[in-house]
């Protein structure tokens, strides 16, 4: 399976925005994509979004008590997608 998510800055700093971003072309995705951000510790609320061909990035905040997280493409298309965080 391909990594089809880029993130960008890398790494993000907790309570830092972090911009998620699907490569639909490559994938070959014409349809909506629902991503989640999955955060450690469990105690962190995880992110839910969606993304489209028309719109394929988005800007997230990470929050301040994360120590881990990575992007999940719901779908399944994706490979999941770690994002460095410090």
């Amino acid at each position: 399976m391909t990594d089809y998510f880029t993130t960008t800055p890398t790494p993000v700093a907790p309570g830092g925005t972090v911009k998620v971003c699907f490569d639909f072309t490559a994938a070959g995705v014409t349809t909506p994509v629902a991503v989640t951000i999955d955060y450690s510790p469990s105690s962190v609320a995880d992110d839910n979004f969606t993304l489209t061909p028309q719109r394929p990035c988005a800007d997230r905040t990470v929050p301040s008590g994360a120590t881990t997280a990575i992007a999940i493409d719901d779908s399944g298309v994706s490979q999941d997608h770690p994002i460095a965080i410090s």
